[in-house]
């Protein structure tokens, strides 16, 4: 999604002299009819289909409002909450611009979010976030909102603060105020601890920065573990001192850090260091074999030996075989394993993969695949469903899947393998997955207070608990499933003859994804270096039932209670009579909320203006030209319901210059309708982006001047532009620069009319190409770009908006000047050197890896009334620094060696970039 953004934004960058809204493909299908729950903490917009889930998280909002406020001393905000029906995905957030929190409606398919029900989770984790935000906004950080508005409150606190602080804090908090949560399920730490009892538990810089060696915890994880340790240390209200010493420090990148010290008199990188020395004594060192990194997932045991998905640090997932030991890669396949499980029958797989929606970023799908390994033919059987976990019938002629309906129903449905929707499937409570076992559906649900239990048809082995079961499989004899147990993610074999259940894996390991066949036990442990397939017998300790309801957190073992609190039932009291109101979505549109005053040309009065949905934005301009101190005003506003986006710019501004020494004076007005369709799909590791962008660009300039002949003088002109951007490019690898395969390219056309003037046209063609390098990750684009004007010295020149390189408009190392007709031939040769991964300056820098560019540029010139200069050539050598500055903003220092052919010059230069996301 970021990539169609990204050609929108540079689509309009042209179109517009003042921008500061622009086109997004950010929004919900224009279908929906939205309601709103309103008082006066609350407003929450949803589809009228789904007004019961609404009440649910009025609800959850209503009682968690003053709880969560309570250990920062605050009284949460009103505050905006959006739930998107259509997404594939679960997920949520908060953010600014405007101020809101928006709800994915979901389900918790998966366990990655511990034992609590879904919108519990949601409600109880952004919640947190608001508060959070509340905190802040105080001392420096009022004055920036002041100034800014939201956006002025996003940049500041991005720049003080750190993201592990925002989520280890929201993961405290679904721990603490409730029965669950992902501190509580030892799923949520199994990767640190496995580092910790490895002695590879990363420095902060490396956590901060990432590793090119192997990724590492997110933020999650070990933002969770400082935010907890701190409040054991020096109590409940230390965050509560913190905050105000940050917003007092808005100049300061280093704020949190320096609050931290300040208020506790321990230097934070002593006290990350403390952290981890303690997380080792609860953790004794291990032995460890591998180096690595891999992550193995899903093992199928049959009689032709072990199929298992891989993927790692230069390869992406892929299907592999081993045969007595020696594994075979089958096929790249591009399975999320965290949002699908895959199942085995006949020598096919059966997989589930997320697709975006064409035009809608708020609306996804989850289709069922499958794999014929003999054949090697991967078919999509769905199109445009939201089905999860399917699961062969027993014939092999069917599968079953748990589907969410376009009405926000969660259903188990059957299907044959045309993707022929053959009915539903009984069940009770809220599906989570389900699998044929003993001629039976056997699978887990929930109900509505998201308390899960297993079901053997209508039998309940297992009954409402918060433990996080999830994988349930078979060998035809007994039933397999991992669960949360004394500190470990544990494979637990139910046996059906006797009723009793058996811990598999034990103590010493954290084991997912077990299959049994023949006896043995084949499954996936968590390491130091990922995750590896593992093997071992069947047999297991019994245990009770009870142990895997009620009993099956530890008394004190960090992986599950590292928080050392008691869980907290909630009793969530139903609202009643709550009134239901219809959403007009132009009613939060003419409040801006970020506002300016400054701009690219001087003292500039900016609003920014958008509406909670997401599609309706526009700015507005009006200010003094810093130049010449005349007056300029302008706005832009894109209309984003419906395929395509409409949008309308205007800008006025009277204009001053000195030109061969006469002084002249003229008016310029603009106005700049436009449309844009944008279409993105992806098709296995390849990700497709188109845009098709139309634009009229009227300009009228007044008076007579004193200016070249192409300029305008006295003149009206339109400037009708089209452009086609295509992308397709291959994911890349954790180590690549370039994709591994793929084409980036767009073909612009301006057609300018003049009233008085000559009239005037533009071709501009640009294409990327890359390919593999001869080294594990080096990479070649090749690059072509062609510019085509009129070819008169008297024609109006249209501006060139795009170029290969910011710098550069020809090869590098050559000026610029203007010439109307040419092409450019490009090749860089890109591969890392080396990961650093080296502390420079304290906490001011830190270099992450060294990476090499050899680059041969080649511009060549056309004219038949113009003097034809030589063709340009360079090639040269540019050595990049990846780096982390003050802990924060990853950035690529590019030191370039030029040699301009036919020159005895040699340019040496310094730029900056970025190579990693803020």
């Amino acid at each position: 999604m970021k990539k169609i953004l990204i050609l929108m934004l540079l689509a309009f960058s042209s179109s517009a002299q003042l921008f500061y809204s622009f086109p997004t493909n950010s929004q919900s299908s224009p279908s929906i009819k939205w309601k709103k729950i309103e008082d006066a903490h609350f407003k929450i917009i949803y589809p009228d289909y789904i007004e019961a889930d609404a009440d649910y998280v009025y609800s959850l909002l209503d009682h968690y409002r003053l709880i969560e406020g309570e250990s920062y001393g605050i009284t949460p905000p009103s505050m905006q909450f959006i739930i998107r029906p259509e997404m594939s995905q679960p997920n949520g957030f908060v953010t600014r611009g405007p101020f809101r929190s928006e709800f994915f409606a979901s389900s918790s398919f998966n366990p990655f979010i511990g034992g609590l029900d879904w919108y519990h989770a949601l409600a109880v984790h952004e919640y947190r976030h608001i508060v959070q935000y509340q905190a802040l906004d105080s001392g420096g950080f009022k004055f920036f909102k002041m100034l800014f508005g939201d956006n002025g409150l996003s940049l500041l606190t991005f720049w003080t603060t750190s993201a592990w602080f925002f989520e280890g804090d929201a993961v405290w908090t679904e721990t603490k105020y409730t029965d669950a949560g992902r501190g509580r399920s030892p799923r949520f730490m199994a990767y640190a601890r496995a580092l910790v009892e490895a002695g590879k538990f990363p420095t902060l810089d490396q956590l901060l920065a990432g590793s090119y060696t192997q990724p590492y915890p997110n933020h999650y994880v070990w933002g969770y573990l400082l935010i907890t340790r701190a409040r054991k240390i020096y109590g409940d209200e230390i965050w509560q001192m913190i905050i105000p010493k940050i917003t007092r420090r808005g100049y300061n990148p280093f704020a949190i850090y320096t609050a931290f010290e300040v208020v506790t008199k321990k230097n934070f990188n002593e006290f990350y260091e403390e952290t981890i020395a303690e997380l080792v004594k609860k953790w004794p060192p291990k032995k460890v074999t591998e180096k690595e990194y891999e992550i193995d997932s899903y093992p199928i045991p049959t009689k032709d030996g072990l199929y298992y998905l891989k993927s790692t640090m230069n390869d992406l997932r892929a299907l592999y075989l081993n045969k007595s030991g020696k594994p075979e890669k089958i096929k790249e396949i591009n399975i999320e394993t965290g949002l699908s499980k895959i199942d085995y029958n006949e020598n096919r797989i059966v997989y589930t993969r997320n697709q975006p929606d064409s035009r809608y970023a708020f609306k996804g799908f989850s289709d069922v695949y499958i794999y014929n390994i003999k054949e090697d033919r991967n078919t999509r059987i769905t199109n445009g469903k939201r089905l999860y976990h399917p699961s062969f019938g027993l014939d092999g002629k069917t599968f079953m899947a748990i589907e969410f309906t376009s009405d926000n129903k969660w259903i188990l449905a059957r299907y044959n393998l045309n993707g022929d929707y053959l009915g539903e499937i009984s069940h009770q409570g809220r599906i989570y997955e389900a699998i044929y076992f003993n001629d039976q559906i056997t699978y887990i649900s929930a109900d509505k207070e998201g308390y899960r239990s297993i079901y053997i048809g209508d039998k309940r082995i297992i009954s409402r608990t918060r433990n996080n079961i999830f994988n349930l499989s078979t060998d035809g004899n007994d039933l397999i499933f991992e669960c949360d147990l004394n500190g470990r993610v544990n494979i637990v074999r139910y046996d059906i003859k006797t009723g009793e259940f058996y811990s598999l894996t034990g103590l010493d390991e954290d084991a997912f994804e077990g299959r049994v066949f023949n006896g043995n036990l084949f499954y996936v442990k968590q390491t130091a270096f990922g995750k590896k397939v593992a093997k071992k017998t069947a047999l297991g300790i019994k245990i009770s039932k009870n142990k895997l309801e009620t009993d099956y957190l530890s008394k004190d073992d960090y992986s599950d209670n590292y928080l050392q609190s008691k869980p907290v039932v909630q009793k969530i009291a139903q609202k009643q009579n709550i009134e239901h109101k219809d959403y007009g979505r132009m009613e939060d549109f003419l409040r801006p909320h970020s506002w300016s005053f400054f701009g690219g040309r001087g003292l500039m009065l900016t609003g920014i203006f958008k509406n909670y949905l997401g599609d309706n934005t526009a700015d507005l301009s009006i200010g003094r030209n810093s130049e010449n101190g005349k007056p300029i005003f302008g706005g832009n506003y894109f209309f984003m319901k419906y395929y395509p986006i409409f949008g309308i710019g205007g800008l006025y501004e009277d204009r001053e210059e000195d030109f061969q020494g006469a002084k002249n004076k003229w008016a310029e007005t603009s106005i700049v309708p436009s449309i844009t369709l944008p279409y993105v799909d992806r098709f296995g590791f390849y990700n497709l982006k188109l845009l098709v962008t139309g634009v009229a660009r009227a300009i009228k300039v007044t008076n007579d001047l004193n200016t070249a002949d192409y300029e305008l003088q006295n003149d009206r002109v339109l400037e009708k532009v089209g452009q086609f951007s295509f992308s397709l490019t291959k994911d890349k690898t954790w180590r690549r620069i370039f994709p591994v395969w793929g084409i980036d390219s767009y073909i612009k056309y301006v057609d300018a009319d003049l009233k008085r003037g000559r009239d005037s046209r533009l071709v501009d063609i640009q294409a990327d190409i890359y390919i593999p390098g001869i080294f594990t990750n080096a990479g070649l684009k090749m690059s072509y770009k062609r510019i085509k004007q009129e070819d008169s010295a008297s024609a109006y020149r249209i501006s060139l908006s795009q170029s290969l390189t910011a710098d550069y408009k020809y090869s590098r190392g050559f000026n610029y000047f203007f010439f109307p007709n040419f092409e450019i031939y490009r090749f860089d040769y890109s591969f890392p050197v080396v990961n650093t991964e080296l502390r420079l300056l304290g906490d001011w820098l830190y270099l992450n890896r060294i990476t090499a560019n050899f680059f041969y540029d080649k511009t060549k010139f056309f004219s038949k009334n113009y003097f034809v200069p030589d063709n340009k050539e360079s090639n040269g050598l540019e050595i990049g620094l990846e780096t982390n500055i003050m802990r924060k903003l990853p950035l690529k220092l590019m030191m370039s060696y030029i040699h301009p052919q036919g020159s005895d010059k040699r340019l040496y230069e310094f730029s900056v970039g970025s190579y990693g996301e803020f």
